[in-house]
């Protein structure tokens, strides 16, 4: 319009087909004066300010008119099966297959092993920009690995009126789940219902939470799933039977899981809450079924949730896969095979490989990735693909660009953990980060200053190890002699060696006694040293005088190198001076840890309230009767392995790799493997830690069956959270 009105003055045009209305109301526009600006602005740009300084100045922690004003947004322009929640264009390349048979991943793993050409930069997806954008001060890579800035959460994503990076932004391949706008979680607030990690923010549009809202579990409010899916905390939105009126149309299982709903949100106009809907639910639902929730695949479009209505949780009590995907030289099908969630799967994402492991496959079809990587073919631009078969495990197809570079590409971490003595990286070394002439890395510049040591050297952290650290350096577009000291040194540091280099002692004050190594020689989390400590007040004091988060307490996961944030925590009473001061809020952590490890192995021959129970490091562990497997919880973490593999010791001995041991077991080969999972390949196995894998394929040989010590064999009975053999060593 504004176009046509220029042209018409130009030419000194008159009729009366041409005419503009003069808008005298404020903020109104448009042929007609149809239009007016929201918020009493007086332009575009003050109206679209106006907006997200309303989201800021909110008191809700949600914008709720995005839940009860608007719809999911879709990516329509590819069809397939992808359950409830439609597909986001995010979802599109991004490692995961959010269709059945991967039909959103067709083609992606070409991009995988994309080769850029002579001075062009090679994002970590395989992306392609002009050299000179890298280090500029404004992302350019679609997952701003071309930059200095987190890439991980982009939370500003839904504040800031000028997004048009958030909107191109994708997130970090294995541990972050998109949220459609540029903003990204952490993999686990997929899972709003899971117990196994501590929560952390959901999407601010709470696209994690749609066709679920009800099970969410980090936060006190309770919200309720409209019929769109969306979520909303109103009274007035698509709550429906609020007398308990029964629609002809509807059935007794569609009231059942109605009520299901209701019991789990404790909301809104329901008849009954988690407290009383049992008597109603009587009449409704069928005993001994389980009721699905949410109606249809959610999370991923092969897997479905179900509740046991006479005993409701959160916590599903089954996850059932029921969908085929592609995998490496082969598709894979499952057909209502049940799973477990574990933290491996939470934190980590690991759905498509489970189904991989399937014993449904076919390996004739054409829906599968392809058996060599495209190794023996060229890129799009005629260059031979590198590629390093890394993941032993999973066999997954990754650049290996990827491998050391300090993100988890391979389910079991082998693209990490393994060291590979040539230099996969030199194609693209004058844009990644090596440590060292004698530490192989393919660091992108995310890693310089990350608080977490990834160098022998401390290169990584500190300019040549003993200079500035890295995180006071801001590349932006204002600050160029940042960008470009950290370009130089980038195309510099890795003709360095190690030995030339002194170990330096110089760490962030903060980093001393908080549980994780960073000094070469581990003596920043010295109990000697850390019993002189003084822990900030909103922090617990282990009895070797480390300072935790108080969410760590009993959270399942040793942080305090003796134990005494989880099993062994009876042993940090009375209180010290500093967790005095904290004295309620511990003796509801400790509630929790005696629910938590009332249940582990061996328990009806340990004395939980004093003892740990593990396989002890003797001669024949196996033998429980003669060696009974318990040791004084006083023995956790003496720097002595009690338990046979050290399992007492996972946060005092190393893993090979200069980091803590936790429940990595070591292989065969000389490598580590995370021990649930280390059994069920040759290549790790271990004769007392997997003494519950028979080794006659015909009997008791399933991916989950335990063979007890006894020799009776329990059917999916592995880590199930139930007692099947004698002593519990199923669950060992």
């Amino acid at each position: 319009m504004a176009d046509k009105y220029a042209h018409a003055l130009a030419l000194n045009l008159t009729s009366n087909d041409i005419f503009l209305c003069k808008c005298t109301l404020h903020g109104t526009f448009g042929k007609y004066c149809q239009y007016q600006l929201t918020h009493n602005s007086d332009s575009f740009e003050s109206s679209v300010h106006a907006q997200f300084d309303e989201y800021e100045r909110s008191n809700e922690s949600y914008g709720w008119g995005i839940q009860h004003h608007g719809q999911i947004i879709c990516y329509e322009t590819l069809f397939c099966d992808h359950g409830l929640l439609c597909l986001d264009w995010h979802d599109i390349c991004d490692g995961e297959q959010n269709c059945i048979d991967g039909r959103d991943e067709e083609n992606c793993d070409k991009l995988e092993f994309n080769e850029c050409n002579q001075g062009e930069y090679r994002c970590l997806n395989g992306m392609c920009i002009a050299e000179e954008f890298w280090l500029d001060g404004e992302p350019d890579c679609m997952d701003w690995s071309d930059e200095k800035v987190n890439t991980y959460t982009g939370w500003w994503c839904n504040t800031l009126p000028s997004n048009q990076e958030c909107d191109e932004h994708i997130c970090d391949y294995r541990t972050a789940w998109s949220c459609g706008d540029g903003e990204c979680v952490r993999w686990q607030q997929r899972f709003p219902f899971q117990n196994v990690l501590p929560t952390v923010d959901d999407c601010y549009n709470l696209r994690n939470l749609y066709f679920m809202c009800e099970v969410r579990t980090n936060h006190r409010e309770k919200l309720w799933t409209q019929i769109n899916g969306m979520c909303t905390n109103n009274l007035w939105y698509d709550v429906g039977h609020p007398n308990m009126i029964i629609n002809s149309n509807e059935s007794r299982r569609e009231m059942c899981i109605y009520l299901i709903r209701c019991s789990l949100s404790t909301n809104f106009y329901c008849p009954c809450d988690a407290s009383n809907c049992r008597m109603l639910m009587n009449d409704y639902c069928d005993k001994n079924i389980l009721y699905p929730y949410p109606d249809g695949a959610v999370i991923r479009p092969y897997l479905f949730l179900s509740y046991n209505w006479e005993n409701l949780n959160l916590m599903p009590d089954s996850l059932i896969i029921f969908g085929s995907i592609k995998c490496r030289g082969y598709q894979a099908f499952a057909f209502g095979e049940e799973i477990r969630l574990t933290f491996e799967m939470v934190r980590f994402n690991r759905l498509d490989y489970l189904l991989c492991l399937s014993n449904s496959t076919n390996f004739t079809s054409s829906i599968q990735y392809d058996e060599t990587c495209w190794n023996n073919s060229l890129t799009f631009n005629g260059q031979p693909y590198d590629f390093y078969d890394i993941c032993q495990y999973t066999r997954e197809c990754i650049s290996q660009y990827r491998i050391s570079n300090q993100y988890i590409d391979c389910p079991y971490s082998d693209d990490e953990r393994t060291i590979i003595e040539e230099d996969l990286c030199s194609n693209i070394q004058q844009y990644r980060f090596q440590c060292s002439n004698d530490q192989h890395s393919c660091l992108t510049v995310q890693t310089l200053g990350d608080q977490s040591t990834h160098c022998d050297n401390y290169f990584d952290e500190n300019f040549y190890g003993s200079g500035r650290f890295f995180n006071e350096f801001i590349c932006e577009i204002d600050n160029k002699d940042s960008c470009n000291l950290l370009k130089d040194y980038l195309q510099h540091e890795s003709n360095v060696s190690i030995s030339n280099i002194v170990s330096p002692s110089r760490i962030r004050f903060r980093a001393y006694c908080d549980g994780e190594w960073n000094l070469g020689d581990h003596s920043d989390e010295s109990s000697v040293f850390c019993l002189q400590w003084i822990c900030r007040q909103d922090q617990y004091q282990c009895k070797t005088g480390q300072c935790i988060e108080l969410s760590w307490i009993c959270d399942g996961t040793w942080d305090c190198q003796d134990g005494s944030d989880e099993e062994a925590i009876s042993l940090n009473q009375p209180w010290s001076k500093h967790n005095r001061k904290l004295e309620k809020i511990l003796n509801d952590r400790i509630t929790k840890c005696k629910e938590r490890f009332h249940f582990q192995p061996f328990k009806n021959l340990c004395n939980l309230s004093y003892e740990y129970p593990c396989y002890l490091n003797v001669t024949n562990p196996l033998d429980i009767i003669k060696n009974h497997p318990c040791i004084p919880l006083s023995q956790i973490g003496d720097g002595i392995a009690h338990c046979y593999g050290g399992l007492d010791e996972k946060n005092t001995f190393d893993d090979g790799y200069n980091q803590m041991k936790g429940y990595n077991l070591r292989c065969s080969n000389g490598g580590f493997f995370q021990y649930p999972y280390a059994c069920r390949n040759d290549t790790c196995w271990d004769p007392i830690l997997c003494s519950y894998k028979s080794t006659n394929i015909s009997y008791c040989s399933g991916l989950n069956d335990v063979l007890c010590l006894n020799g009776i064999c329990i059917k999916n009975g592995r880590c199930n959270e139930e007692f099947e053999c004698q002593f519990g060593e199923d669950e060992h």
